[in-house]
C-alpha cells in the first residue's frame, strides 16, 4: 500500500500472476469489507500489534533467514486478543478487519517471526484457512510484514507487470 492505493494478488481474482489495485478510499464505499484497511492496518507497526494476540510462541531455533542469522519463534496469535491489546487509534480498523475473518470462520493464525541478533522483529508470517462452512472454504491466506533497513529512509516502488483495476472486475 502506498498512501491509499492498495495492490494485492489472490488466488480469488482468478490469477497470482497479476496485480490487483484500487484505491482504498474509493473502494471502502462499494466494498465495506474493505474499510478496515485504511484505518491503520496498514500502519506496518499493525503486523507488530498482532503479536499481542499471540499464544504458545515457542523458540523454534536460530536460522539463516534473507541472509542474516535470526532466531525463529512459532506459534498462534487469536485475532479478539489481538484486538483487545491494539492502540486505541488502530483498534477499530483492526476490528473490522478481525471481522471480515471472523465471517469466514478465522479467529486466530498460525505465526512465525523471525528476530534478528540486535533483538528487532524482522519478518512476520501469518496463515490462515476459511472454516469450511465458509465461501472462501479451501483457500489459504497468509500476510507477512518484511521489515528491511531499521532506521533508514525507505522508497516504496509499486508492483510492475500486469496490473489490473479492481473496478475493471466487476
Amino acid at each position: 500500500m502506498i498512501a491509499s492505493q492498495v495492490w494485492m494478488r489472490s488466488e480469488a481474482f482468478g490469477s497470482m500472476d497479476r496485480w490487483i489495485t484500487f484505491d482504498i478510499e474509493e473502494a471502502a464505499e462499494t466494498n465495506p469489507e474493505l474499510a478496515g484497511m485504511g484505518s491503520g492496518m496498514n500502519d506496518p507497526r499493525a503486523a507488530l500489534n498482532f503479536l499481542a494476540g499471540a499464544e504458545r510462541m515457542r523458540d523454534s531455533g536460530v536460522e539463516q533467514h534473507n541472509g542474516e542469522t535470526m532466531t525463529r519463534y512459532e506459534g498462534t496469535v487469536d485475532f479478539n486478543k489481538a484486538v483487545a491489546a491494539a492502540p486505541p487509534e488502530q483498534r477499530e480498523g483492526t476490528q473490522v478487519s478481525f471481522d471480515g475473518l471472523a465471517t469466514m470462520g478465522v479467529t486466530d493464525a498460525d505465526t512465525t517471526v523471525w528476530v534478528d541478533g540486535d533483538g528487532y522483529v524482522r519478518e512476520i508470517r501469518y496463515e490462515f484457512a476459511p472454516g469450511s462452512s465458509s465461501e472462501a472454504a479451501g483457500l489459504e491466506l497468509t500476510m507477512f510484514s518484511t521489515i528491511g533497513e531499521i532506521g533508514k529512509d525507505l522508497s516504496i516502488e509499486p508492483p510492475t507487470g500486469d496490473v489490473v483495476d479492481l473496478a475493471d472486475l466487476t
